[in-house]
């Protein structure tokens, strides 16, 4: 299992990198990359594995950059998550680009 991690790009860009699941996602739900900029794009074109674990950190992420009036972007969905959100209904929830 490959792990997780959010690596900085810009401070308006992530990348989320490595196996994003139930056992690596909590370890990356508690990242603020929120604080220093109104918009964040985080980019997931190089997630490995994904499941309802990827889901929840984005949703969480989505959330909380919300409570603090910042928007989050999520870029490059793996197709494997985009069939989990058409299955759980959550396109409408998560901001994409």
């Amino acid at each position: 299992m490959q792990s997780a991690e959010l690596e900085k790009i810009a401070d308006d860009h992530y990348q989320l990198r490595g196996d994003v699941t139930l056992y690596t996602a909590s370890s990356l739900a508690s990242v603020d990359a929120f604080s220093a900029v109104d918009k964040v794009t985080i980019d997931l074109s190089a997630v490995g594995k994904t499941d309802s674990g990827t889901l929840a950190l984005l949703v969480n992420w989505q959330r909380r950059a919300a409570r603090q009036g910042k928007v989050v972007v999520f870029s490059n969905l793996p197709a494997s998550l985009e069939s989990l959100m058409g299955l759980y209904d959550l396109g409408s929830v998560l901001e994409l680009n």
